[in-house]
């Protein structure tokens, strides 16, 4: 079985060519039939902040759009060929994240 890229070295590439002045912003972006617009949050901020979408991206590619500030972590476990990832998240108590991120 082949091992894919890690979330950590895809980091570590992404770290080399930003400039040292650029800040890293950790984003989770949820589609859901059931939901009228994504749910969009940002991690590890004090207020919500408005990032772009990546031009390419299938939805909303080049737009402008507001993440909701939100004390979360993630941890990608190893991803290997064949095999389907999940993806850990966690928060500590935060009334605004329960209300603003139903079911997070």
């Amino acid at each position: 079985m082949r091992l894919m890229p890690t979330h950590t070295k895809a980091l570590l590439e992404a770290n080399a060519s930003r400039p040292p002045s650029a800040r890293i912003y950790h984003t989770l972006e949820i589609w859901q039939s059931s939901f009228d617009e994504p749910a969009r949050i940002v991690a590890n901020v004090g207020d919500d902040v408005i990032l772009g979408i990546e031009a390419g991206a299938p939805r909303d590619g080049g737009a402008m759009v507001t993440f909701i500030a939100c004390p979360l972590t993630s941890d990608c476990p190893e991803q290997r060929d064949g095999q389907q990832s999940n993806l850990c998240l966690g928060r500590p108590r935060c009334d605004r994240c329960h209300h603003d991120v139903a079911g997070l």
